[in-house]
């Protein structure tokens, strides 16, 4: 369990670039709202490719649910935690919304 929720932290913690130098959630919310969205889209996306066909699947259907909403969620569990790293707060979500984290077997 552990292994697993570590290699998905480690996967998600290398998306986006544009939020390298900031590593907790009060500097991902001073980016702009196109570069937080771009940088939960790849962590998004890392997900689905690193996890189970169904946690994949539920991933894409929750992000097509919250994209529009610029995932709001993610963005007010960061401003309440902004000393949580944001990709943890993704993983935390990811988690809540699709049950415990399984890579895939490949």
């Amino acid at each position: 369990m552990f292994k697993t929720f570590t290699a998905a932290v480690l996967a998600v913690s290398f998306a986006g670039a544009a939020m390298a130098e900031e590593r907790k959630a009060d500097g991902f919310l001073k980016a702009s709202s196109a570069a937080q969205v771009s940088y939960i889209n790849t962590s998004l996306t890392m997900a689905q490719h690193l996890l189970s066909k169904s946690q994949g699947e539920c991933i894409s259907k929750w992000s097509k649910a919250n994209e529009p909403n610029g995932y709001k969620l993610i963005l007010d569990i960061s401003q309440r935690n902004p000393d949580v790293h944001p990709s943890a707060i993704v993983v935390a979500v990811i988690e809540k919304e699709c049950g415990h984290l399984a890579l895939a077997q490949r």
